[in-house]
């Protein structure tokens, strides 16, 4: 008997390459060094603005692959769930997609409408994919559905083979420090009057998601995993289920 699942756990594994290729062309990237510290003066000389710029930006091919991965994963969702569609006794079963949503509210009414038998969706209930439930789960749906210009940042990390930045670095409120896209470039501290900020080291830097909720400024190949594992651990409950209730 063929596997029911095997398209979904396909998906599941193009998503997991995916994964694998970003991790390895970001790693290749910051090799070049593509990155340069410099130190820069307010117009009136009175403050040190400590800069990462880029002097390469981030390749477009690296949002491509994490477009591609999360797609991968959420089809694989989405496939899952299609063959649940299947056990059902409506005939021609349409609305099988994974059941995404905002809130509880929204989940527990898409979920009711949903072309599934009815002992399996207490196991979807469990899997709260919406914000305030399983945030993360529900994040990847929202990484799918943005612009995958959007999706990436550069972040300062720390300093690579040294010590980490001392406490002259920390955020000033003052001003707006972090990545400012439209000069490429990091601003990490802020040094007013005849403070000194010494760091010896090399800066380096982390592949970050930009203005997307809950993983915001999260390191991407660390998010990208956990979205691998939710997955993964729902493909494997679902399948579960479906045979433990006799439907393969």
């Amino acid at each position: 008997m063929s596997d029911p699942f095997d398209s979904a756990k396909r998906c599941l594994s193009w998503g997991k390459k995916h994964v694998g290729d970003f991790k390895s062309r970001v790693w290749d990237f910051i090799e070049t060094k593509p990155q340069t510290t410099v130190v820069e003066y307010d117009s009136q000389g009175i403050c040190e603005y400590h800069k990462i710029k880029m002097v390469r930006s981030l390749p477009d091919e690296l949002a491509n692959i994490v477009s591609d991965a999360v797609q991968n994963l959420r089809q694989a969702l989405d496939q899952a769930c299609f063959v649940l569609g299947q056990f059902s006794s409506i005939t021609n079963p349409r609305n099988t997609k994974f059941p995404f949503a905002d809130n509880d509210p929204e989940f527990k009414g898409r979920l009711a409408k949903k072309d599934f038998p009815n002992d399996i969706k207490p196991l979807l209930a469990s899997f709260k994919p919406y914000k305030g439930g399983n945030d993360f789960l529900w994040a990847l749906n929202r990484v799918c559905n943005t612009n995958k210009h959007d999706y990436l940042i550069p972040a300062l990390v720390g300093c690579r083979g040294t010590k980490s930045l001392p406490p002259e670095a920390i955020n000033n409120p003052d001003f707006p420090l972090g990545w400012h896209r439209s000069h490429n470039e990091f601003i990490f501290a802020i040094v007013r009057g005849d403070k000194i900020l010494e760091y010896d080291g090399e800066l380096t830097f982390a592949v970050t998601f930009g203005e997307i909720e809950v993983v915001k400024g999260q390191p991407v190949v660390i998010i990208l995993n956990e979205f691998v594992t939710i997955v993964e651990r729902i493909l494997l409950a679902i399948e579960a289920e479906a045979r433990r209730l006799g439907y393969i």
